[in-house]
């Protein structure tokens, strides 16, 4: 682009570049000349180099302004946030499903155990009660087995004293 401006004074080729070449002052028209002849030929590979310029230009923008990158920026990470706060909010939202379906099965389990804990609690309860009765039996019958204990080791004395006391008095036969 340089060298064709630098060239013909015109700072794009077109069509109408060849008529406006005979136009030109006389030591102008055998550059006009020299440069009509190389843009013919260059004029497919200009506009070729220009196409590909802009569309070089279209891929890779010039570099943005400060304000604009600090725009940019500040929208990817708004973007950025505002996902990571939607992903931990699906997080706690899957938890607390989680929570209620934990809470709700063991709030059965706690249901079906009175359920069927509570007549067997009862029915323990009442043969606890029963036995308590025998108990208390068994710990008079074991307090008067004691006594009766204590008065036969009494009478056991009394025989032996009474056995010793009974050989004297018998006749000795020899």
């Amino acid at each position: 682009m340089y060298l064709f401006k630098k060239v013909t004074g015109h700072s794009s080729p077109s069509s109408s570049h060849h008529s406006e070449a005979p136009s030109l002052s006389r030591a102008h028209s055998s550059a006009s000349v020299s440069a009509a002849a190389l843009s013919s030929t260059s004029t497919n590979s200009t506009t070729t180099n220009q196409q590909q310029l802009q569309q070089l230009q279209q891929f890779s923008p010039s570099p943005p302004t400060p304000a604009a990158a600090i725009a940019t920026a500040h929208a990817s990470l708004t973007r950025f946030v505002d996902a990571e706060s939607d992903a931990t909010g699906v997080s706690l939202d899957v938890l607390e499903r989680a929570n209620w379906m934990a809470n709700a099965h063991y709030s059965t389990l706690a249901e079906a155990a009175k359920k069927h804990l509570d007549p067997d609690a009862r029915a323990l309860q009442a043969s606890a009660a029963e036995i308590e009765a025998y108990v208390q039996q068994v710990d008079e019958i074991e307090a008067f087995i004691n006594d009766l204990e204590l008065l036969t080791k009494e009478i056991d004395e009394w025989s032996r004293e009474i056995e010793v006391k009974s050989r004297r008095y018998r006749p000795k036969t020899n």
